[in-house]
């Protein structure tokens, strides 16, 4: 069993996405990458773990996410 390679870029991804303007691509993509490396590992559970990985860097992708354009939408940039 080997840890899913999608969720770790999407843990890495969230990890480097509080990093300003940058994050308007970096936290959605840990999004994508989250979601992408959840449904290959629940697709086969028995091939992949790491499903906590993909969780954490989807919801901390999520929060960058709607945070940087909320801050972008009132004025802030």
């Amino acid at each position: 069993m080997k840890t899913n390679e999608l969720a770790v870029i999407s843990i890495i991804l969230a990890a480097i996405s509080w990093i300003p303007l940058v994050n308007f691509g970096i936290a959605p993509a840990a999004v994508y990458f989250g979601w992408k490396g959840f449904k290959e590992i629940k697709k086969e559970p028995e091939l992949y773990k790491g499903k906590i990985y993909a969780i954490i860097g989807m919801l901390i992708g999520l929060g960058w996410t709607v945070f940087s354009y909320y801050w972008w939408i009132s004025g802030y940039f």
